[in-house]
């Protein structure tokens, strides 16, 4: 079951990057992207983060070995929580995406002993 959560997740980060590089435009996601952010995001610093974000849910997606995916987590959580403190992107977005990677990198590397 956890598996598939992580797996779901990490089409949902395909999903997202596609949408932040502008392949796709997905009502449910696309407006979302634009109100995470508090201040104005250089295109390049959006297309880095597009690339970093397809690389994640690409691990998230295809690799069976649960550290990987739980370090993937660990740096997600910590990224949110260090951008939401410098004022980057809304606390409240970066704490609950703090949150929930960190239940699922916790449960990725407990899966994994």
């Amino acid at each position: 079951m956890f598996g598939y959560v992580v797996f779901l997740d990490g089409v949902y980060d395909v999903l997202c990057a596609l949408c932040m590089l502008n392949v796709l435009w997905l009502p449910v996601i696309s407006p979302r992207l634009a109100s995470i952010f508090c201040r104005p995001v250089d295109p390049m610093t959006m297309r880095c983060l597009a690339y970093w974000t397809l690389t994640n849910g690409l691990v998230r997606c295809s690799v069976r070995r649960d550290n990987l995916v739980g370090y993937t987590y660990a740096i997600e959580a910590m990224s949110c929580i260090v951008e939401g403190y410098a004022g980057n992107i809304a606390r409240g977005q970066a704490v609950f995406v703090m949150c929930v990677s960190c239940a699922l990198c916790y449960g990725s590397w407990s899966k994994s002993r």
